[in-house]
């Protein structure tokens, strides 16, 4: 039965508008308003020409989409009705367009993310050449290429005014200013002493509410770089005692405080170079501990993320001696250390441990102050305050590096997945209300270093000196 059919009497008058009795190949049955129309009538058929947009499952776009940071979907409007299905059958003005992510939440007016989306196109009622919505069709914003250094790119964090710094396999920091692409060798982090390869590599890096920077080598120096100065000044001299593993600000005393493998130390924050450690810490529980991560909290607390390593074949490769992964809370005051039989004024206890086969690779805190660690077999844990336990929160596949978390709570995990030759990289975004865990589309590069700016962006580094934008 067609559709649409017109009163041969008075063409104006369309037999849609009516209530339908009876339909047949040449006459209806109707009712309406105008009773000399009601009764049977002689009507014209005519069959819709219309093309339904339910009849598109996938759209040719003229070429890949990459995403425009802090702009929102909808502003890839102009591309999407591009696409080829549309050239010679261009929807009307009036259409709609929606954004969908892969859990079926809108983000037409959300900042674009590199991954997988959906879009869904309604077409205007007057269009004249398409008629209803489009299913969900799945599209992808490319990563965008910002920049690539030489060398390894082992840290990536931001300044108060979203300036970006990188530390470099090389020994030099990079930065490159807000809403720039190109990166600058930053003066000072290479002094001319020969420390050798591993010595000049610049390990871990971190801000404090100031907006200083502050970087530890493998040689173990200090560096730091003051907002109103242009160049890092060195503050510490390692002297090739261990790299620096992490480093952050006790913002209540303004106190440097960094790791090496086995301890953790504080020193004055101050322009005087060696100054002495004020305190330190005796060796962490299980004797060769290696410090993953060092953080501070809205409130003031230092955290420390430990495991065990065992020497082989001369570098720590992270084999367990079958000791647990812990998070310890540091606390400054005297304690007496029964196994050295020494006095320090770092003392530490633990919140929560792993199981003993559980490898620690990387540790956050939100926000809201919720602690998460990954680990080597993908596990990553939130921490249950009121249990004081880590509980499992998702699994991913591979080896679950390093960890980034988002302004509304969820979280970015990167992996990597050791292969012959190479090592390959991914991504997962993890929804913490939904409990489900994204793969987001990733050219599988090995990646370094993620983290998210104010604006919620996510950047990525890569072992081939490479920093992108999500």
């Amino acid at each position: 039965m067609l559709k649409t059919a017109i009163l041969k009497k008075n063409p104006e008058l369309n037999i849609e508008n009516y209530q339908i009795i009876n339909i047949a190949a040449t006459n209806a049955t109707i009712t309406g308003k105008i009773p000399k129309y009601q009764g049977e009538v002689e009507v014209n058929f005519i069959t819709e020409k219309r093309i339904n947009l339910k009849t598109i499952s996938h759209l040719t776009l003229p070429a890949p989409i990459s995403i425009t940071k802090n702009e929102k979907y909808f502003a890839l409007n102009e591309k999407v009705i591009k696409a080829s299905e549309f050239s010679n059958k261009p929807l009307a003005l009036g259409y709609q367009i929606q954004y969908f992510d892969s859990i079926n939440n809108e983000i037409t007016n959300h900042n674009q993310r590199a991954g997988e989306f959906y879009v869904v196109i309604t077409a205007n009622e007057g269009d004249q050449v398409w008629k209803d919505k489009t299913q969900k069709i799945k599209l992808n914003l490319n990563f965008k290429l910002i920049n690539e250094i030489n060398g390894q790119i082992n840290k990536i964090v931001f300044d108060n005014n979203e300036n970006i710094y990188l530390a470099g396999s090389d020994g030099n920091i990079y930065r490159c200013l807000a809403n720039e692409s190109n990166f600058t060798i930053m003066p000072g982090t290479i002094d001319g002493r020969n420390r050798g390869k591993n010595g000049h590599q610049i390990y871990s890096l971190t801000t404090d509410s100031k907006g200083n920077i502050y970087a530890g080598s493998g040689w173990g120096d200090i560096y730091k770089r003051k907002v109103s100065e242009n160049e890092f000044k060195i503050i510490r001299y390692g002297n090739g005692g261990g790299a620096v593993t992490a480093l952050t600000i006790d913002e209540s005393t303004n106190d440097i405080i960094f790791a090496k493998l086995h301890y953790i130390a504080k020193i004055p924050n101050n322009d005087t170079v060696n100054a002495p450690i004020s305190q330190q810490s005796g060796p962490l529980p299980g004797g060769n501990t290696m410090i993953i991560g060092l953080k501070a909290n809205k409130k003031g607390n230092i955290y420390a993320a430990v495991t065990w390593p065992v020497w082989e074949h001369g570098i720590w490769d992270y084999t367990y001696l079958g000791h647990q992964s812990e998070v310890l809370k540091i606390t400054f005051s005297k304690h007496f250390n029964t196994t050295t039989k020494q006095i320090y004024n770092i003392n530490y206890h633990s919140i929560g441990s792993l199981d003993s086969d559980t490898k620690l690779k990387d540790f956050i805190i939100d926000e809201n102050d919720n602690f998460y660690v990954s680990t080597e077999n993908g596990s990553v844990y939130h921490y249950d305050k009121e249990n004081s336990e880590f509980k499992l929160l998702t699994i991913v596949d591979g080896q679950a590096i390093t960890m980034a978390h988002t302004q509304n709570n969820n979280i970015y995990i990167a992996t990597t997945k050791p292969l012959i030759p190479v090592i390959n990289g991914y991504i997962y975004k993890y929804f913490i209300n939904e409990k489900k865990a994204i793969e987001i589309n990733w050219p599988h590069e090995t990646i370094t270093s993620i983290v998210t700016d104010k604006s919620g962006n996510l950047y990525i580094t890569t072992d081939n000196g490479k920093i992108y934008l999500t």
